[in-house]
């Protein structure tokens, strides 16, 4: 039975819907095929015999060979970490991907085996606590050793807080006050050292760049 590629553009037949007509391929026997391009329901798009999808002999692109019918919806609302899987999105390359939801209320496509083996823990935003996180400790420790060197030399006046230093980087706009450029990592320096027996106050206090202030050493 011939069949005219115009009527049965965009036509759907089970879970296939055909789109063009392909080339005509040769089989083992000589014999000529008729194929067309088809999209399945989960967009992933395969060449087939035009009479084996007219006549529903194939109902779909396969994907339901990688995903058994009891497992599909089983992991729908499951959370892992903190993302929560909403639904099946796509397929790509054989890979299943899936609609998640995060704790900070994104939602992402992300493959479904880095989701369910904990790979893929969060939106980033996971990953922005901790940068956060870091640099707070970071923080926090610089300004314990310059006091630790303080109090050696008995010049502690307890001016220099972790939030006078964020008002210092604000007053210098976030810029080094040597060399002028933007502060990615930052050293607090002393204007006139604590080795000249100077005081450990935020007003002898400047924000320098790692590499300034390695320079500059005790000099004035």
């Amino acid at each position: 039975m011939k069949y005219k590629i115009e009527n049965l553009k965009w036509k759907q037949f089970w879970k296939l819907t055909i789109v063009s007509e392909a080339e005509w391929k040769r089989t083992p026997n000589w014999s000529t095929k008729r194929y067309v391009n088809v999209t399945c329901e989960c967009w992933w798009e395969k060449i087939l015999q035009l009479q084996k999808v007219v006549k529903m002999e194939t109902t779909n692109c396969w994907c339901k060979k990688f995903i058994p019918k009891n497992r599909r919806e089983d992991i729908y609302w499951k959370k892992y970490n903190r993302l929560t899987i909403i639904e099946d999105d796509c397929y790509k390359n054989n890979k299943r991907y899936v609609k998640v939801k995060c704790d900070c209320w994104t939602n992402k496509t992300i493959e479904l085996y880095s989701v369910t083996s904990w790979n893929v823990k969060s939106c980033w935003c996971l990953q922005k606590e901790s940068i956060k996180r870091a640099k707070h400790i970071r923080d926090r420790v610089r300004i314990t050793s310059a006091k630790r060197r303080a109090l050696k030399k008995s010049t502690e006046d307890w001016t220099v807080t972790e939030k006078a230093i964020n008002e210092l980087i604000f007053m210098q706009s976030n810029k080094c006050n040597e060399c002028s450029k933007d502060l990615i990592d930052y050293h607090i320096d002393h204007i006139v050292p604590l080795i000249k027996w100077w005081e450990h106050s935020i007003y002898n206090c400047q924000i320098l760049c790692p590499t300034c202030n390695m320079q500059k050493s005790d000099k004035l």
